[in-house]
């Protein structure tokens, strides 16, 4: 099953490179997980915003190094919540 998305997910890369058949947009829609699994080397890139948001918990792992690089500014939040007797704080 992996190993026939994957195929299918190069073919449909490759489409992206045609002049013929190039939409502004490519999407793929999972309702339950979605793994991308790859031997060598991995890149995504875009030319406008690159977006990455979770419902839950965001796991980033790292074997080595781990780089960083922000032209301008940059701003990180903590938000907990807590709820206390069916009422929400934040």
């Amino acid at each position: 099953m992996v190993a026939e998305f994957l195929v299918l997910m190069y073919r449909n890369l490759n489409n992206l490179y045609t002049r013929s058949n190039a939409p502004p947009l490519k999407k793929i829609e999972a309702l339950g997980g979605l793994k991308l699994l790859l031997g060598g080397f991995a890149s995504l890139a875009a030319v406008d915003d690159l977006r990455q948001a979770t419902g839950r918990d965001l796991h980033l792992m790292v074997g080595q190094k781990h780089n960083a690089t922000v032209g301008g500014d940059m701003v990180e939040r903590i938000c907990r919540a807590q709820i206390n007797f069916g009422i929400k704080k934040l």
